[in-house]
């Protein structure tokens, strides 16, 4: 079962609060969770298939949290999300958030025949497509698609420079239900250890 938790920033479990550091965010929701953590060879997160996603605007400050095993700490609420799925159908229409670290991978060859691979964001022009190719087989994007950035720093700082992660709004028709719980319960895209790839979609009709 996929549970959702929805943990106060303010909670005494986050007393240190450095909020900026995705290194410490991680290690602290990772704290929340009963230990040891099952291990499959892909790592506890993984495993348990731990997402979250910190919204320092909303309700004074929140981080939602998805798991296959529910924190063990006072003062949070969780349900299961078998709730929301079970009104996944063809046709239906939902509501989407994602913060997403929106990166490609670039290959370029040198002169002395050698390939350099480095990553790079995706360009504004091209978010929408992002989006769309993930969401493939599983929903289908419609309307206004709203694109925002947030800078936070994804692990070490490359160069000295913030990862820029990009925050998705939209609505979109749903194809294959089993696909979009599949996604929803995976993620989407990397840095899942650091914030990134939690998938809301929340029905709307």
């Amino acid at each position: 079962m996929t549970h959702l938790t929805t943990t106060p920033m303010t909670h005494p479990a986050f007393a240190q609060a450095r909020w900026h550091d995705a290194r410490w965010t991680h290690k602290a929701v990772m704290g929340l969770f009963p230990t040891p953590l099952p291990d499959n060879g892909t790592g506890p997160r993984a495993t348990s298939r731990i997402l979250y996603r910190t919204e320092p605007d909303v309700a004074g400050g929140r981080i939602l949290i998805q798991s296959d095993i529910p924190p063990v700490v006072d003062g949070v609420r969780t349900r299961p999300m078998d709730d929301v799925f079970v009104r996944y159908r063809p046709g239906g229409t939902v509501a989407l958030l994602l913060h997403a670290n929106t990166v490609r991978t670039i290959n370029r060859t040198r002169d002395d025949g050698n390939v350099r691979t480095h990553r790079a964001r995706v360009p504004d022009t091209l978010l929408n497509g992002w989006l769309k190719d993930r969401l493939e087989g599983a929903a289908t994007l419609h309307g206004h698609i709203d694109t925002s950035p947030l800078e936070r720093a994804l692990g070490p700082r490359r160069r000295g420079r913030q990862q820029i992660i990009t925050i998705y709004r939209a609505t979109a028709t749903i194809t294959n239900p089993t696909r979009l719980i599949d996604l929803c319960t995976a993620g989407i895209g990397r840095n899942k250890a650091y914030g990134c790839g939690l998938l809301t979609a929340l029905p709307t009709n």
